[in-house]
């Protein structure tokens, strides 16, 4: 039968697996190299087409992590994410400590010795979602985002609707468990009630 399916024998699987490790590892220490000199010329000149460049050299390959490589440039560089644009834009990082243009030694071991491929924590693989786990974290968050003074919050009510029917679900589900227990409890009432009436005929038998 013909396939369309490479074959791999035990030889040939392992030097295409070390081929891949090896190549997967040159294009990450490339990537370093470019996003540290992106981070330094955003620094050094407010320049932030090199960043943007290295975006959409990597933007096809989804083996690389992107949003990990925003969370580097954000974190040690002058650069702000602009979600509508999709984009890079020049931001004045106060953090770096290099708000004057120069890049000082010290920074810049920072810079190199920062890999971005750590800047943001990996989501981790799941099969399965509890939803009330999920919407309980969403809640909360949103919760927490409105307290603060500093952000200023439209359409509220919808937050406040969601968390309602929320609560009223949970509820629900609360008593219909709790009913479930109390007929679980009246069976076994029951049984004992049974097993007892037994007990006490077999003994006036005896």
């Amino acid at each position: 039968m013909t396939t369309i399916i490479k074959q791999f024998d035990s030889k040939t699987l392992a030097a295409a697996l070390k081929a891949i490790t090896k190549s997967a590892v040159k294009t990450r220490d490339m990537v370093q190299e470019v996003a540290v000199w992106a981070v330094a010329t955003s620094i050094k000149s407010g320049d932030v087409s090199v960043a943007n460049n290295l975006l959409d050299a990597i933007g096809g390959t989804k083996s690389l992590r992107k949003d990990s490589l925003v969370a580097y440039f954000e974190r040690f560089g002058n650069f702000a994410w602009l979600k509508s644009e999709k984009k890079l834009a020049f931001f004045l990082n106060p953090k770096t400590g290099c708000t004057d243009g120069t890049l000082t030694p010290e920074y810049e071991s920072v810079i190199v010795g920062a890999k971005w491929d750590e800047a943001k924590k990996e989501a981790e693989i799941v099969s399965t979602y509890d939803m009330e786990k999920q919407f309980r974290a969403f809640i909360g968050r949103m919760e927490k985002i409105t307290l603060d003074p500093a952000i200023t919050i439209e359409n509220r009510e919808f937050l406040q609707a969601v968390s309602d029917a929320f609560n009223k679900l949970s509820a629900e589900r609360t008593l219909r468990a709790m009913k479930v227990d109390e007929s679980v409890l009246d069976a076994t009432a029951a049984q004992q009630a049974v097993f007892d009436a037994r007990a006490m005929v077999a003994a006036q038998a005896a």
